[in-house]
């Protein structure tokens, strides 16, 4: 992670009062979630995150552009 925007995510966490506790590969929550009878439903990375849910915002303002956390993952699980 860049450390840069690692201590940024960090002060905009703890100013949120919440914790990062963990940080897994995709297998390694695949695994995690199928061990709890849950399977990925959609896993977006932050580029794919900024262009779903930022990108109309981000054609409209151009001068102040939003995107998603650096290392930073949404992943959305249903149970089977």
């Amino acid at each position: 992670m860049n450390s840069r925007h690692g201590a940024k995510q960090y002060l905009i966490f703890a100013a949120a009062s919440e914790k990062m506790l963990a940080s897994y590969s995709y297998r390694e929550l695949e695994k995690l979630l199928d061990d709890n009878n849950f399977l990925i439903y959609e896993h977006l990375i932050p580029d794919e995150i900024t262009d779903q849910y930022f990108k109309k915002y981000n054609q409209a303002n151009p001068e102040y552009p939003i995107t998603a956390f650096d290392n930073v993952n949404y992943c959305l699980a249903v149970k089977q």
